[in-house]
């Protein structure tokens, strides 16, 4: 049962549902979407919005899969459309990867972090919500006072290098570094020589004015001029239609 309250602590709405999320009983005549465990219900669709996936409470499934693979220890995570774990009464799925267990207290852990119910000294990091293109996604199993298992998303992760060589290194917008080509002197001469490079010598500076291009998409990026300096190739430009004709050598 949730229930809303206006300035003097009056109740003007109330809603109830079962332990899945579907709708049992509205009082009132204020509309608001915020219902099953205080999160936000679509009112066409039925669909509750649980950030990464939407929750639909009638098959008391997610419409979508869940994009981290389960864990062979605890089956019932191998299951990638269930919600909370198929118990709903004790777990809740606010950010849609992952369930996170509802305390005595009444709180949970944050989803990007977890202290598996207090047991560990900090937080660990779901493997979920981190950005990066080197990473190893774990699982731990801790064991609470009560006897309960808590499955606890980690993740082992590096940055990618931003200088000097190596198959991981990327531009600055995700382009494999391996990928990226040279401008030879005909293209250069194509594109004017030292009116196209003047102008990009003068907006970057003398320490990255190398160029290359991605063949694929005729992107243009710069890149530090010393051998193994820091920084990730920039985009400078597009190259303009008809550059494939000029390539040269």
């Amino acid at each position: 049962m949730r229930a809303l309250t206006d300035a003097n602590g009056n109740v003007i709405q109330a809603c109830q549902s079962d332990a899945f999320g579907n709708p049992t009983q509205t009082q009132g005549g204020i509309s608001q979407p915020f219902q099953y465990t205080g999160q936000q219900r679509d009112a066409e669709s039925g669909l509750y919005y649980l950030r990464a996936r939407m929750y639909d409470p009638t098959s008391e499934r997610f419409v979508s899969r869940d994009p981290l693979f389960g864990f062979a220890p605890v089956p019932l995570t191998l299951n990638r459309f269930g919600y909370a774990a198929n118990n709903p009464t004790t777990r809740i799925d606010p950010s849609g990867f992952s369930s996170n267990r509802v305390t005595t207290s009444g709180s949970t852990d944050n989803p990007c972090f977890t202290s598996a119910s207090g047991q560990l000294g900090g937080n660990v990091i779901s493997a979920a919500c981190l950005n990066t293109s080197f990473g190893m996604q774990g699982f731990a199993l801790v064991r609470t006072p009560s006897g309960d298992i808590e499955v606890v998303p980690f993740v082992v992760f590096a940055k990618p290098p931003q200088g000097g060589g190596g198959s991981g290194r990327t531009t600055e917008d995700g382009v494999p570094v391996g990928r990226l080509k040279k401008l030879s002197q005909t293209l250069l001469d194509w594109l004017g020589g030292e009116n196209y490079t003047g102008p990009i010598k003068k907006a970057v500076g003398k320490s990255r004015v190398n160029l290359v291009y991605d063949p694929d998409t005729g992107r243009a990026y710069t890149v530090p001029t010393q051998k193994g300096a820091a920084g990730a190739p920039q985009w400078v430009d597009t190259l303009p239609e008809g550059w494939q004709d000029h390539v040269g050598r």
